[in-house]
């Protein structure tokens, strides 16, 4: 991925997760009013995919410190809390993030690829949601 650039990558994953999820675009108060085309031309839209894009390559590059990759996820759990963000939204991204993923990797993709970004998002989705309050 890191071939498509952390722009591109973000900017396809909000597509995917505006695809699947129209409705998470409100959660994005700089931009949510914007038609796509408007969208991608959007410096918060930008700075919101390269961020999103960073925070994943963050986590995985924790993967080996699974004591800070919780710390990480959950403090990211608080603040999705905070903005609004609501559990049912994980498995939408998740599917968005497989999507994004299978476009960019195209050909040069493998199963092992996929099942590697599918467990480490749903352990990673487990933990982010313990940063949620009950």
């Amino acid at each position: 991925m890191k071939e498509v650039g952390t722009l591109n990558a973000g900017t396809m994953l909000f597509k995917n997760v505006f695809m699947l999820a129209p409705e998470t675009k409100q959660l994005f108060p700089k931009f949510r009013h914007l038609k796509d085309d408007l969208l991608l031309s959007n410096e918060s839209f930008k700075n919101q995919a390269k961020l999103s894009i960073s925070a994943l390559s963050n986590a995985i590059m924790s993967f080996d410190d699974p004591p800070k990759l919780k710390r990480m996820l959950m403090d990211l759990g608080r603040i999705y809390e905070s903005k609004g963000v609501s559990l049912a939204t994980l498995p939408i991204v998740g599917n968005a993030l497989m999507a994004t993923i299978e476009a960019a990797l195209g050909n040069d993709s493998c199963i092992e690829t996929f099942n590697f970004f599918a467990l480490f998002y749903n352990e990673g989705s487990n933990m982010l949601a313990e940063g949620y309050k009950d």
